[in-house]
């Protein structure tokens, strides 16, 4: 698999609940990695299911904080979680009828690209905008 889950300080928002939730995502996808290299099937829709549950936790968290600090790309921001949960939900009912471990694997990583999408990608649309007006590890909630 070729995706690297580990956390790297760039990662990092600069607000601690966010970042805790992040790196908690991360450690749910690093033990999928490792029920799917174990070839654990079970474990594997267990973390599957976790990890799902867990992101949209984590984007309910996320769009409460933005709201409650007025950024102005929120809906945006909404229209992007709903469809990396879309994505993830879509990945996992492929990953539930694959076969063999090569389709397994290939399921694994487009979860883990889903998820590295959000903490990388996803979240620097509004890192600039807490910058700017000064949240950065400052603890709102």
């Amino acid at each position: 698999m070729s995706v690297d889950l580990e956390w790297y300080d760039e990662y990092s928002i600069g607000i601690r609940f966010i970042d805790e939730e992040h790196k908690g995502l991360l450690s749910i996808m690093r033990a999928l990695r490792d029920s799917v290299e174990a070839n654990d099937l079970e474990e594997a829709k267990l973390l599957t299911e976790t990890l799902i549950d867990q992101s949209k936790k984590h984007f309910l968290h996320e769009e409460n904080y933005l709201q409650h600090i007025g950024f102005d790309g929120l809906e945006e921001h909404k229209d992007y979680h709903k469809e990396l949960i879309d994505q993830a939900i879509e990945v996992k009912k492929i990953c539930e009828g694959a076969t063999g471990d090569k389709n397994l694997e290939a399921c694994i990583d487009s979860m883990e690209k889903y998820m590295i999408d959000d903490v990388i990608s996803g979240d620097v649309a509004f890192k600039s905008f807490l910058e700017y007006k000064g949240y950065i590890g400052r603890d709102l909630f």
